[in-house]
């Protein structure tokens, strides 16, 4: 089947190179905030109506993450509405500096000012953090499986592991072997994934380490060493998906504070907005 592939601007926001943007922006910021105040006429009525138009800009990656819960229904695609949640979000920057003056006259507009530079800069620090950890990810971890595929991998070692556990082999195999497999299932393969389950190792996970794989390898016969192995590589490859599991919640860890920071924004940005109007008209 043909496709047509996809067209990228010239000037591709998703791209590392538009991080010059948002630097630029904000050396911009410094440079107004440490300047003298505008108080002519003409520069003021400019900075209110900035305000506005970066009001409007401000809302449009609200839409942004409206429409990511219905990505799935026919529409633009989801790099389109990314590239306009940026590129809003920095003009939105722009706009708050030439109607701010990159000051504050008062708590909610400090909260404002905090607020918007909170959401900002995370969002920055964040999508670009995210993608250097995606790029080095391949090198980290040898056997990559992506976030929805770990699960299952998990539950076919884990089922995998048990039916190695039960073999008859292991029926008469000495102590050390035996447990260092029921160890493996319950303490290593069985475990759902979690950011901090190393925190919480069974007293069995100390016998699943090299040594201990050696230890009891010895013991065993040529039937009983061969379980062991296959057990053993299970134990690796689940402590391999391990490591990738964290490595993709940690390149989401940003979102907790660009999300938290971004609906408080919305709420102080309305209640800005509908006092500006109410106090000071048009």
């Amino acid at each position: 089947m043909r496709t047509t592939p996809e067209h990228r601007p010239r000037f591709d926001l998703l791209r590392p190179a538009s991080i010059f943007v948002f630097l630029a922006v904000a050396a911009l910021w410094i440079a107004v905030a440490t300047g003298p105040d505008w108080d002519a006429f003409a520069p003021r009525a400019l900075a209110r109506l900035a305000g506005y138009v970066g009001f409007v800009a401000m809302l449009v990656p609200y839409v942004h993450i409206v429409r990511r819960c219905f990505r799935y229904r026919q529409g633009r695609r989801m790099t389109f509405w990314l590239r306009l949640h940026i590129g809003a979000s920095y003009l939105a920057f722009l706009m708050v500096l030439v109607h701010s003056r990159g000051r504050a006259n008062g708590v909610l507009t400090l909260v404002l000012l905090w607020l918007l530079w909170a959401v900002v800069v995370s969002g920055v620090v964040g999508y670009y953090g995210q993608k250097l950890l995606y790029l080095l990810l391949p090198r980290i971890i040898p056997r990559e499986l992506g976030m929805e595929r770990l699960e299952p991998q998990r539950a076919l070692l884990l089922a995998e592991g048990e039916k190695l556990s039960k073999k008859k082999e292991l029926d008469n195999a000495p102590e050390v072997i035996r447990a260092f497999c029921a160890a493996a299932v319950t303490d290593c393969l069985a475990p759902a994934f979690s950011v901090l389950g190393w925190l919480r190792r069974g007293s069995g996970h100390a016998m699943l380490s090299d040594n201990g794989y050696e230890r009891a390898h010895h013991f065993g016969n040529e039937a009983q060493r061969g379980i062991l192995q296959s057990v053993w590589e299970f134990v690796k490859m689940r402590r391999e998906m391990d490591l990738e599991y964290r490595l993709h919640q940690l390149g989401r860890c940003w979102l907790l504070v660009h999300g938290a920071a971004a609906w408080a924004l919305l709420i102080v940005m309305i209640e800005h907005v509908v006092m500006s109007l109410w106090y000071g008209g048009f």
